[in-house]
């Protein structure tokens, strides 16, 4: 049995249903992991997502707008109406974004620990010392991370071996120093490692359809058939792909001082260099691919005016001007080519058959969004 703490980034950057967690699930379902979340991550990650969903989704932009109407008081109206929409929709926000966590830690059957209060005159120790996870002498940005660290000790105290994912190098550190106790820096580490690949491929070896659909998917036969049902097939699922600038690189080929930028959606006639890497069971009914491609996308990004005046007559550019604000921030719209990395879903149907091509739900595919290069 693999023991498993999560930190706060291994779960803000996987979310609560990528194919890591669902690929976890599958360890927890046949009993060979156990996943433990200390009370004070879930609370620090519950609270990063309401203010991430509360700066995406609020009032003020609205009231400035609303504010400078004085005379159409049925504009004003409508807008008053949208601001009270919106401070509803926060609220019932930041609520279910606690119930989407508990539901989620329930679904995989995980541990929260809870924090034990008599802990406290350790970490007031370590606080006026330095030392455990302490940066520094009585710094207080670290003590939920040394409240975290005496939570995964005590646990580490219960079972004979302990993984923790953590990316924090004193928080890592400290924690390797402790005899039983491994780290990873990410939930892709742990799920490389040799161990954990063994107990996934002996549940792959008692799924009955497992052999004959991974030989399939990663066939050039596979390929063939999803491409040659364009633009009604696989690229139903691509054509809506939406990437923002974190998950793009070579921005900065468009133009200088680029503040934000992101993909909105590409052209599902020019998808091209499609490539299947690997097929792994998700669960007993799906799997994920591993795939790449390329393909015009429509690339909409805030620059200043004088960059856009660069650029806008350039003879090989598509591009054209979306709208401009009074501080001469300038948002553009371009089409370019864009290489893409991202997880395909393929659902297996239950059904019976020695046509592995018959065993595919080919209309309930999904795309997880992973990352893009600008070319």
């Amino acid at each position: 049995m693999h023991h498993v703490v999560l930190d706060t980034k291994a779960l803000r950057g996987n979310h609560l249903y990528t194919v890591h967690m669902k690929l976890l699930k599958r360890l927890i379902e046949a009993s060979k992991l156990k996943i433990y979340i200390p009370e004070i991550v879930k609370n620090e990650y519950i609270t990063q997502k309401q203010i991430e969903f509360s700066e995406k989704l609020n009032a003020r932009n609205t009231m400035v707008v609303e504010s400078y109407f004085t005379h159409d008081n049925l504009l004003k109206d409508k807008l008053m109406n949208v601001i009270d929409t919106l401070k509803d929709i926060s609220l019932e926000i930041n609520k279910s974004v606690e119930e989407e966590f508990d539901q989620w830690a329930n679904d995989l059957d995980i541990d929260v620990l809870k924090f034990d209060n008599v802990n406290m005159t350790k970490v007031m120790d370590d606080y006026f010392s330095g030392g455990s996870v302490f940066k520094s002498i009585k710094n207080r940005n670290d003590i939920p991370d040394s409240m975290i660290c005496v939570t995964i000790e005590d646990l580490s105290k219960k079972v004979d071996n302990l993984t923790v994912i953590v990316e924090d190098k004193y928080f890592n550190k400290h924690l390797t120093s402790i005899g039983n106790i491994n780290t990873f820096n990410s939930l892709q580490e742990l799920l490389d490692s040799q161990a954990i690949k063994n107990n996934l491929e002996e549940l792959d070896l008692l799924n009955e359809k497992y052999e004959k659909l991974h030989k399939y998917l990663i066939s050039d036969k596979f390929k063939n058939t999803l491409l040659a049902d364009l633009p009604s097939g696989i690229n139903d699922v691509l054509e809506y792909i939406y990437l923002e600038k974190e998950s793009l690189s070579n921005v900065d080929i468009l133009c200088d001082n680029i503040f934000a930028s992101e993909v909105e959606g590409i052209d599902k006639n020019t998808i091209s260099n499609f490539r299947i890497f690997n097929a792994e069971l998700v669960d007993d009914n799906q799997f994920y691919l591993n795939i790449e491609f390329s393909a015009k996308s429509l690339v909409r990004y805030w620059t200043e005016y004088e960059n856009f005046l660069e650029i806008e007559n350039s003879p090989e550019r598509d591009l054209e001007l979306g709208s401009m604000k009074s501080d001469g921030a300038t948002q553009v719209y371009e089409h370019r080519v864009v290489e893409y990395k991202a997880l395909l879903y393929v659902p297996v149907l239950d059904v019976v058959s020695e046509n592995p091509e018959k065993l595919i739900d080919f209309e309930n595919m999904e795309i997880e969004e992973g990352e893009g290069v600008i070319t």
